[in-house]
C-alpha cells in the first residue's frame, strides 16, 4: 500500500485559523429569533435560512442599528449611512460600495496587505534559518481574503483548511474542489490538506487521505490533537507515516 506523509507534529507561524460556525438548520414552521443588544427586532419578512447563511431584511437590522436607510425605487438602490460610513447596493449589482469604493477594489487592498506582510516576515524567518507555514481557509470557502498565488510563492508550506462546509463528515467534493483550485496556482509539493478530526470519521479520514495522495500533496495536518480518536489514528496508521518538521 503507498505510504505518505503525515504532518501532524508541527512547530510553525500559523498566521491565520478558526473554525467557521457549526451547520445551522431551520425548523419547519419556527421563526429564527434576531436580537440587538438583547432586544428583539420585529421584521415585514422573517429570517431564512439559505446555503448556510441566515439572510434578514436589510431595513430592519439598520434601523435597529440607528443607521438610516434610503430606497430609491427608479434605481433600485438602497443607501444606508451613520453618519460616518456610508453603503450603496443595487438590486442586479453583484458589486457592493462603501463610501463609494466597491468591495472588491477592498478585498484587494486586504489580500495586498497580507501578501506584504507575509513577504516580509518570510524575509525576517529565512535569515534566522526558519521556514513559514501558512494557515489558510480554503480558496473555495467564503473568505477570499487571501491571494493563493502571491502567498504561494512566499511561503514554504501552505496548510489548506479544507473544512467547515457545514456537512459530517466533510463533502468530498468541496474538499476536492479546494485542492483543485489551490494547485492552480500554487505548487502541489507546498501544499498541505488540513483535516478536522470533529468533522470526520474513521472511515471518512481516509478519504481524505486520499485526496492528498491523488494530487501529490505535502501531506496533511490534523485540527487538531487531542481531537483524534484511536480509531482514527488506527486507520491513518494503515495509510500514513508521520515525520516531525
Amino acid at each position: 500500500m503507498k505510504r505518505f506523509i503525515l504532518i501532524s507534529l508541527m512547530v510553525v507561524a500559523t498566521l491565520v485559523a478558526g473554525l467557521a460556525p457549526p451547520a445551522l438548520a431551520q425548523e419547519p414552521g419556527k421563526q429564527i429569533p434576531v436580537l440587538v443588544d438583547g432586544q428583539p427586532v420585529t421584521f415585514d419578512a422573517p429570517p431564512v435560512i439559505q446555503d448556510k447563511r441566515i439572510l434578514v431584511p436589510f431595513r430592519a437590522i439598520a434601523e435597529a442599528l440607528n443607521v438610516q436607510v434610503d430606497w430609491d425605487g427608479n434605481t433600485r438602490t438602497v443607501r444606508a449611512t451613520d453618519g460616518k460610513t456610508s453603503i450603496r447596493l443595487q438590486v442586479g449589482d453583484r458589486t457592493a460600495y462603501r463610501n463609494n469604493a466597491p468591495r472588491g477594489a477592498q478585498l484587494q487592498i486586504v489580500r495586498d496587505r497580507f501578501t506584504r506582510f507575509a513577504k516580509l516576515l518570510s524575509s525576517q524567518l529565512q535569515a534566522a534559518g526558519l521556514h513559514l507555514t501558512l494557515t489558510l481557509h480554503a480558496p473555495n470557502s467564503v473568505y477570499k481574503g487571501y491571494d493563493y498565488k502571491g502567498l504561494g510563492a512566499i511561503a514554504d508550506r501552505i496548510i489548506i483548511m479544507a473544512y467547515d462546509y457545514g456537512a459530517i463528515p466533510e463533502p468530498v467534493s468541496k474538499v476536492e474542489e479546494a485542492v483543485q483550485m489551490a494547485r492552480v496556482v500554487v505548487p502541489p509539493s507546498k501544499l498541505v490538506l488540513g483535516i478536522s478530526a470533529p468533522t470526520e470519521t474513521a472511515t471518512s479520514i481516509l478519504g481524505k487521505v486520499g485526496i492528498a495522495k491523488r494530487y501529490n500533496l505535502g501531506g496533511i495536518a490534523l485540527w487538531r490533537l487531542g481531537l483524534v480518536s484511536d480509531a482514527m489514528w488506527e486507520a491513518l496508521r494503515t495509510s500514513v507515516v508521520t515525520r516531525r518538521l
